[in-house]
């Protein structure tokens, strides 16, 4: 059993993320956090890690709206032919 041991926790959430600046097809929220997210592209993308993106999260939950975050991607890996993201929220 692997443990993970994280200082902020995670939380397993659904949503939308649209990215026009990564990608023209929207991704989905795999986890949040306080400080960051994982997000799931469904083709293989190579972005500019020193780049700074806007994105735009829709939650699945019914009575939440869209809100815009300014994030830095920290990671990238792919599988497939899906690009996942692990991305820091930039305050």
């Amino acid at each position: 059993m692997i443990v993970e041991q994280r200082k902020i926790v995670r939380y397993d959430d659904i949503g939308k993320i649209e990215a026009p600046d990564i990608s023209n097809f929207a991704g989905i929220l795999e986890d949040i956090s306080q400080t960051g997210c994982r997000v799931r592209f469904p083709i293989l993308l190579d972005i500019d890690m020193d780049n700074d993106y806007e994105v735009k999260f829709t939650p699945t939950r019914s009575g939440q709206s869209s809100f815009n975050l300014i994030v830095h991607p920290m990671w990238i890996e792919t599988e497939d032919s899906a690009t996942q993201i692990g991305f820091q929220f930039l305050y």
